[in-house]
């Protein structure tokens, strides 16, 4: 019974130990799960590489021609004005040699790739250049000779100048300048030469086009075409990078906005563009408009699937003869219809590297997961052989998917998943489900562990749950804050059950709204302990055949005192020992003992509940006084019935009941079985303070402080121990049992009452007595003022009068069972203070007013020793009549 109380005070609801309790959150398959694996089609491998013209290009072709050209004399001269040459020449060239001349010889001598001579002629000329029409070009071949020897920096320094210079050699110096790295492929020079460029010229954009695309710089080219759209319109082949990037930006708003730009290399990117938005009309239309090929079959699968004609999209998925192209259709179907994927779609794909059909179990596993056929989703998930990155992935779902037949195979994946994964959200799951599996099992710091960084609704409800299993119920009450719903209320319910706020409970379990057995059997208890046994039986009529609900309803309505209500609940059962022991029980709580006897009896000869029966039949003779059948049954638990389970308990209890019998010899029996047949009971500190009250009532007193000291050499509390050899030792010496009182009175909670009025009985030392009748002044009356009498018959002469104000106090309160101490311990004190004739007043007023207490003779034997010295021999010889009751 004591088990049972326990254990429905400690009842914890949310705490069965079940795994189909285990809560698996909703994580619903976003975007995110379904498209966790892309790849691109093979449309996306464009090339953007398109035959521009330098302006230097141009330029030098167009002076090459002029040097080979035969009308052109002024290039045949190595040196400006050479035709000239001869003492009448030198004479002539200074007069006609010009800057056309010098500007000639630089042109040519790079023309021929001396670049040493242009920079030679350069230096030599640039005054005589300087304000001409020629100094920029000039000064832009003398750049590039710079760079074409070594002097990268020297001559993009005077290129960049010249650039700035604007008009067609700035032009040409642009072109120049972007050719140069272009052509040496250094991509991030022809960028940043770029972001600094005041105008482009169609080779130099396209260049940087091409640059930031190399770059993977999506968003500046993005930017440069909004900016540059003059250019773009000029040369609609530049909206290619427009469309490219966009695509690759992910703006399907954008790419479809360039519809009306669509070329060779960008019509499949926007009719994909198209088909991902929806709009199928136009994309069929650009479609249609394209060449047969890869890419068209591409793009009609996904019309096909658009259209929900599974079978036409697998036909064009089975032509198509690029892997990354299957899979990019495939990925699509998985966009499109998930989770209604048709596994045999993903089957139909033949690829040629084996290892892709991971992508198809992945993907139809998850879809049997949603669909939550458990069983298909591992069968599909466990195929997943090659992949890392899917394997990886894959640990969860199989985790989650294997919960239902094997959670040890769920523990390990949900393991691995947490050790390999940095997919916040799901190992958040997978930590949260870990936890439950282990607080189930019992590994409580583990389980907080996982989920200790977890502060989502569902990892907030574990940690409480956990609270309230470790009896924590303010920390659970913190963990479960505001959150609403089933189980926040369940767990408040059972936190309040088990805080004794049973109305509380109440109110929660109400706000449950599909009760479950669960939570019906916490409401049951909850009506139980409000004592609302109508609403409570109400509970165990809908689950009547849950036997739990049944010895809960029955066992607490008996604890209630509700002996009519379990004898009716126990009408409607059969004869089962467990409900024939209940019923007996129902008797003997009602002192129908007769009625009780023979289930008892029926029980011992079924050999069932022994303990329970044996106690119960001797409980009722006891009760009854019934001593010949006491003393029968007894001799029978000890002789006639063996070893049965916690015999050792019931020679303790029967020993007892014997002693309150005072069948002294029968509970010494009882106490000598006990410790001839379980010398390592559980019960046996029991029964060494039981022998040594047998002692003690016996005269025994050694024996009974050997018990005591045997009792405290056991360990654990010694507080019994130290009241039994108290009590054994106070017959022989009153100062070492009021020693061990005070000890008590120091350390022990549960004698500290019982010491100190044994020290207040005891104790011949005032101090003593007084501190222990002061214990008592605001808890009993009664034991306060004993305690002050005794003080005050403990005193005499100078220390009586020192506490008359007691005496006066103990009159004052005009408490009749008071009052007759306090008229002697007056006169007693007046006596003292050498006043005889008041003090035989009091004493005679305590006679009269309270004749028959137990001062009243004390009273007249004082006065009639008062009388005798004050020579009042008369008077003294009426009281002595008084005193001889003549």
């Amino acid at each position: 019974m004591k088990k049972f109380i326990l254990s429905c005070l400690l009842f914890v609801f949310a705490a069965v130990p079940s795994f189909s309790d285990v809560l698996i959150p909703e994580f619903a398959f976003t975007g995110e799960d379904i498209s966790k694996f892309s790849v691109a089609p093979s449309y996306m491998d464009v090339s953007l590489s398109f035959n521009v013209a330098s302006g230097f290009d141009t330029y030098i072709r167009q002076e090459s021609f002029k040097l080979e050209s035969t009308q052109e004399k002024e290039y045949t001269s190595s040196e400006p004005g050479g035709m000239y040459s001869g003492s009448f020449g030198t004479s002539l060239s200074s007069v006609f040699v010009g800057e056309r001349a010098y500007r000639n010889n630089i042109v040519k001598n790079f023309i021929r790739k001396e670049y040493i001579p242009v920079i030679d002629s350069y230096g030599r000329y640039r005054e005589k250049l300087v304000g001409t029409p020629f100094i920029q070009e000039c000064s832009l071949l003398y750049a590039l000779s710079l760079m074409e020897t070594g002097n990268l920096t020297g001559g993009t320094d005077i290129l960049k100048t010249v650039i700035k210079s604007g008009g067609p050699a700035g032009d040409i110096a642009t072109d120049s300048l972007f050719s140069y790295y272009f052509n040496i492929k250094n991509y991030q020079a022809v960028i940043a030469a770029g972001r600094e460029q005041p105008k482009f010229t169609e080779y130099s954009l396209y260049t940087y086009l091409y640059s930031l695309m190399q770059r993977k710089e999506y968003g500046e080219t993005e930017k440069t075409a909004a900016a540059q759209k003059e250019l773009f319109d000029k040369y609609p082949y530049m909206y290619d990078f427009a469309v490219v990037a966009d695509y690759l930006l992910g703006k399907p708003e954008e790419v479809a906005k360039l519809a009306d730009k669509a070329t060779a290399n960008t019509a499949p990117m926007i009719a994909d563009t198209l088909i991902s938005k929806g709009d199928k009309t136009a994309a069929e239309k650009l479609v249609s408009s394209m060449s047969e090929g890869e890419a068209k079959n591409v793009l009609n699968a996904k019309l096909a699937i658009l259209d929900r004609n599974i079978n036409r999209a697998a036909e064009l998925t089975g032509k198509l003869t690029a892997d990354e192209n299957r899979l990019n259709v495939f990925f699509f179907y998985v966009n499109q219809m998930f989770p209604a994927l048709d596994p045999a779609f993903g089957d139909r794909i033949k690829f040629d590297k084996k290892t892709n059909n991971d992508y198809i179990n992945y993907y139809n596993g998850l879809a049997a997961m949603a669909g939550k056929d458990y069983p298909q989703a591992v069968r599909r998930l466990d195929s997943i052989i090659f992949s890392r990155d899917l394997i990886e992935s894959a640990y969860f779902y199989r985790g989650i998917s294997y919960f239902r037949t094997d959670i040890s195979k769920t523990e390990f994946l949900l393991l691995k998943y947490i050790d390999s994964s940095e997919e916040d959200e799901k190992v958040k799951i997978a930590r949260y489900v870990l936890g439950q599996i282990y607080y189930l099992r019992g590994r409580t710091a583990d389980a907080l562990m996982l989920v200790e960084d977890c502060f989502t609704d569902d990892c907030k409800l574990l940690k409480a749950e956990i609270a309230i299993g470790g009896h924590q119920y303010e920390a659970a009450e913190g963990f479960l804050g505001k959150i609403q719903g089933e189980k926040a209320s369940k767990l408040r319910a059972a936190i309040l059950y088990n805080k004794k706020d049973f109305s509380g409970a109440l109110a929660e379990l109400k706000k449950v709204p599909h009760t479950e057995k669960e939570t019906d059997y916490l409401l049951m208890l909850t009506y139980l302990k409000l004592d609302r046994h109508d609403e409570a039986v109400s509970i165990y009529k809908k689950h009547f055949a849950d036997m739990q609900f049944f010895d809960t309803l029955t066992e607490n309505l008996f604890l209630a005192g509700d002996y009519r209500r379990v004898l009716d609940l126990l009408d409607s059962t059969d004869n089962e020992p467990k409900n024939l022991l209940l019923r007996a029980k129902v008797y003997t709580s009602m002192k129908r003992y007769d009625d009780a006897e023979p289930i008892y009896r029926t029980l011992i000869a079924k050999n069932y509940a022994i303990f329970d029966s044996v106690y119960g039949l001797l409980s009722g003779y006891a009760a009854r006084n019934m001593k010949t059948e006491f003393l029968k049954t007894g001799e029978m638990s000890l002789t006639g019935l063996g070893r049965f389970e916690r015999k050792d308990f019931l020679l303790i209890q029967a020993a007892r009941l014997a002693i309150d019998l005072k069948e002294i010899d029968l509970a010494t029996k009882m106490v000598n079985r006990f410790f001839g047949e379980f010398p390592d009971s559980q019960y046996v500190r029991e029964g060494y303070l039981l022998r040594g009250r047998l002692f003690k009532n016996t005269g025994r007193l050694e024996q009974c402080i050997a018990d005591a000291d045997r009792l405290m050499a056991l360990g654990g509390s010694k507080e019994d121990a130290l009241f039994l050899k108290a009590d054994c030792t106070e017959a022989k010496d009153s100062a070492a049992a009021v020693k061990i009182y005070i000890q008590l009175t120091e350390t022990s909670d549960r004698f500290r009452e019982l010491a100190n009025s044994k020290i207040a009985e005891v104790s011949k030392n005032p101090a003593e007595v007084l501190k222990a009748a002061e214990y008592f002044k605001d808890k009993d009356a009664e034991l306060y003022y004993a305690g002050l009498e005794r003080f005050l018959s403990l005193l005499d002469g100078a220390e009586l009068v020192k506490n008359e104000q007691t005496v006066k106090d103990m009159l004052a309160g005009k408490n009749v069972s008071v009052m007759p101490g306090g008229y002697f311990h007056q006169g007693r004190v007046l006596e003292a203070k050498k006043q005889p004739e008041q003090a035989a007043a009091a004493y005679m007023k305590g006679y009269y007013l309270f004749p028959e207490s137990k001062y009243a003779k004390q009273s007249l034997r004082q006065t009639v020793d008062i009388y005798k010295k004050l020579g009042k021999t008369k008077d003294a010889q009426v009281l002595e009549k008084k005193l001889s009751g003549k």
